[in-house]
């Protein structure tokens, strides 16, 4: 028994350091990706802020908390936990949001994209034991950045006024109202796939 949980942790690793040397985003997916951050957030119009006295009151709190606890964490986890370990847990919480990102991108009429994020879940959570190995992307199946808001967005629902999130940042009453939505089909909600913690 120690010799197998030696022999997975030895693969593991020697998987993480291979995992460093290729990006785990495709130049077209980190492009696409940006093009519609930039869409998204494009100042067309005045952005909508009734709240922005709330808003900037919340904004100073999360920097509080982040600066005294968050990043102290994460500095600490960084530090104690080797960088192959962090990608298995990165890769693990990103392969549960898969079906999250299946169901979306169906219902945001993307059927190419949710047979993807399909491929992937069923590739990286049996080959790559529970997701903690990012087969999927090796083969040609990458993920795509999606949740209920993004599909909303596409049915023509604007993203209303901004809003910051106690935690969570900044947001608008679009993708506030879909967060029961995405935290009901992944339990520790669909932002946690956006944490780097492998950096």
């Amino acid at each position: 028994m120690h010799k197998l949980l030696l022999v997975f942790l030895l693969g593991l690793f020697v998987y993480a350091q291979d995992s460093i040397e290729k990006e785990s985003l495709q130049p077209t997916q980190k492009e696409e990706f940006l093009n519609d951050f930039e869409n998204e957030y494009k100042q067309q119009t005045p952005v909508k802020d009734p709240l922005i006295r709330y808003n900037r009151l919340m904004h100073n709190i999360n920097w509080g908390i982040y600066d005294y606890v968050i990043s102290p964490t994460l500095d600490a986890y960084n530090y104690a936990m080797p960088l192959g370990f962090r990608l298995g847990i990165y890769n693990f919480f990103d392969n549960l949001a898969s079906p999250l990102r299946f169901l979306a991108s169906l219902l945001a009429g993307e059927p190419k994209v949710a047979m993807d994020e399909l491929g992937r879940f069923a590739l990286n959570s049996t080959a790559g034991i529970l997701g903690i190995f990012d087969i999927a992307s090796q083969n040609g199946l990458y993920s795509h950045h999606n949740d209920f808001g993004i599909t909303l967005g596409k049915w023509g629902m604007g993203s209303e006024f901004h809003l910051v999130l106690p935690l969570l940042g900044p947001s608008n009453f679009r993708d506030t109202l879909t967060l029961p939505l995405n935290a009901h089909l992944f339990p520790l909600f669909s932002k946690i796939s956006s944490l780097r913690l492998c950096s």
